[in-house]
């Protein structure tokens, strides 16, 4: 998997997962090399209305294997091999989180004003254009000048040595923005859970990314903390299994991690676990441990006053009662 490919698949199940009235998808509009991902707190989106967009499912597409610009040329021209039809301009692939990756995104062609662009003209919006990655940022802040929704690109230039530029028309699509760490655990995160208790564990995080952004019960430098490891790290969710680290047992024991590490357990067999809820309190407590801080054993002195254990507080005003998060060995 190209990392362009986790951006669409972040960007889409963000918006699968966030549906909002008259949106049918949605795609980053800028795709840079893989030194420069990880510095990207904002990303800009285009959100496509029902009235400029078609999804449809080709068994021959798979762009897979192609870098971004080869995989836009590339779907750009399996437009109408895929499914024959009249009124569609151009198509963007949709890449799965599942990888099928056979869907397409056809673009109405009354949505779109067809233009050429020469180098210089788009260079004006993003001078680093001579990468074709950094095109489709080109074409889209060109769009947004001259009043436009966006613009999508195959980001190679064509036989004029121009870029052809679809220019999404006003009322057909929206021009967004997402944070880095409200998207980037799509992939970033694995679970080694069957699929409906996987489903569970997304939907705890989902509700954990909804308060962090801005959270009373924890310093500002914590926050940005734990959305930077939203962000960035790669944090392995498993139940209580034989790789469960020695030290983390005990009946009333529901979570586990390591200090700066970068693997959860949790037990979501257990009673206290049996809503969404609780399941954030209990991941955003471990996921504290995995930025880096610590508690005391539970009953000793700055228990309840410690970071993982204030984390809680911005998914509940109360804590959990006796319930116990991890066991002091395995915190460091």
């Amino acid at each position: 998997m190209y990392n362009f490919h986790k951006r669409f698949i972040n960007v889409n199940e963000y918006f699968k997962t966030h549906p909002e009235e008259g949106v049918v998808a949605a795609i980053p509009t800028i795709a840079v090399p893989q030194d420069e991902i990880l510095s990207i707190d904002i990303f800009d989106i285009i959100k496509f209305k029902s009235n400029c967009v078609e999804i449809v499912t080709c068994d021959r597409f798979n762009p897979t294997h192609l870098s971004l610009p080869e995989a836009l040329k590339y779907t750009h021209e399996h437009l109408h091999s895929c499914t024959p039809q009249e009124g569609f301009a151009t198509a963007i692939p949709i890449f799965d989180i599942n990888e099928s990756n056979n869907t397409l995104l056809k673009i109405k062609s009354e949505a779109v004003e067809l233009i050429e662009l020469s180098g210089p003209e788009l260079g004006e919006f993003d001078n680093r254009i001579g990468n074709p990655l950094y095109v489709m940022n080109a074409a889209n802040k060109y769009a947004i000048s001259r009043k436009f929704a966006g613009a999508i690109t195959t980001c190679v230039r064509n036989s004029n040595n121009n870029f052809t530029v679809f220019l999404i028309k006003d009322g057909y699509a929206e021009h967004d923005s997402l944070y880095g760490y409200q998207i980037n655990h799509y992939t970033n995160f694995s679970y080694k859970f069957p699929e409906n208790e996987k489903k569970r564990l997304i939907e705890a995080h989902e509700l954990i990314i909804s308060k962090i952004g801005n959270c009373n019960a924890l310093e500002l430098s914590t926050l940005l903390g734990l959305q930077q490891n939203y962000k960035l790290k790669l944090v392995n969710h498993s139940p209580f299994d034989s790789s469960l680290p020695s030290g983390c047992t005990g009946p009333d024991v529901v979570g586990c991690a390591i200090r700066n590490g970068s693997a959860i357990w949790i037990d979501l067999a257990k009673p206290y676990h049996n809503s969404v809820h609780k399941i954030a309190e209990t991941l955003i407590h471990e996921m504290m441990h995995v930025t880096g801080y610590d508690h005391p054993n539970k009953n000793e002195p700055g228990y309840d006053t410690s970071i993982p254990i204030l984390a809680e507080k911005c998914i509940t005003d109360s804590l959990a009662g006796t319930t116990i998060r991890c066991s002091n060995s395995i915190r460091h």
